[in-house]
């Protein structure tokens, strides 16, 4: 049996060296062999996933059993992209997804890796619909809805402002959610995996490979792009001189 790596890093912003001890209990919600990628919370505070494995969109009951919500429910071949309500949309591979509580309690965005896209998941009546990008081959053309272009869309986020940032193989876009423009806001050194926002939409941070980027979004200059932990060595290791082995995912507590 090969045991995957499992490493949690805590990392304070201000800088704090001190590590305090923690009382953790880990429990287990949900089992499955589904290659679940990424979560999110609706506004009923349900978790709500995408299954890489069956291509579809998922939401844990309060009893813990798994609803799904949109997909097939099955694996899917590449090229299985349909807009529609319920079990009729179609995904594949679907690696990303976000919530949008505060505008909007009943609306998910998701990336799918291979059909190039972020399609929108309107929770009232499961409706799946594309918001931009498209499957006629991969790109990073900006523009509106299906005229612009991801290449390899991994993760997403919602800022409360109406807009959502995917990080797109080495670059992060920007999708305003309104009118679905979409424009790049960095080129980066390295494929991006996920991302957070801070609360006041200013900063980006995302994980790459070995480091986690900070991206000041109001700066127009190469200046707005810093390492804030990591190095280009994909390794484990604390301190100011952390290494980091392929960090998928990260939380910011706004407070």
């Amino acid at each position: 049996m090969i045991w995957p790596l499992l490493s949690f890093a805590l990392l304070s912003i201000h800088g704090v060296s001190t590590v305090l001890a923690l009382s953790v209990s880990v429990s287990t919600v949900a089992r499955s062999m589904m290659d679940v990628r990424d979560l999110t919370l609706d506004a009923k505070g349900h978790v709500v996933f995408v299954s890489v494995s069956y291509s579809s969109v998922y939401q844990l009951s309060e009893n813990d059993t798994m609803l799904l919500l949109a997909g097939s429910g099955i694996t899917e071949v590449q090229g299985a992209y349909v807009d529609g309500a319920g079990t009729v949309a179609r995904f594949f591979q679907p690696a990303g997804i976000t919530s949008n509580i505060e505008r909007n309690a009943a609306r998910m965005s998701v990336t799918e890796v291979t059909s190039d896209s972020s399609t929108s998941v309107n929770l009232n009546n499961s409706y799946v619909s594309t918001l931009a990008g498209n499957s006629n081959g991969p790109s990073h053309a900006n523009g509106v809805g299906t005229n612009a272009s991801f290449v390899n869309p991994v993760g997403i986020v919602y800022h409360h402002s109406g807009v959502l940032y995917v990080a797109d193989a080495s670059y992060v876009r920007k999708v305003v959610i309104a009118n679905a423009t979409v424009t790049t806001v960095a080129m980066l050194y390295g494929d991006c995996q996920y991302l957070c926002v801070s609360n006041n939409g200013a900063l980006l941070y995302v994980t790459m490979a070995s480091n986690i980027t900070l991206i000041n979004i109001s700066s127009d200059t190469s200046e707005g792009v810093t390492t804030l932990a990591g190095t280009n060595i994909v390794g484990f290791g604390d301190g100011h001189a952390a290494l980091f082995n392929f960090p998928c995912g990260g939380y910011i507590e706004l407070r």
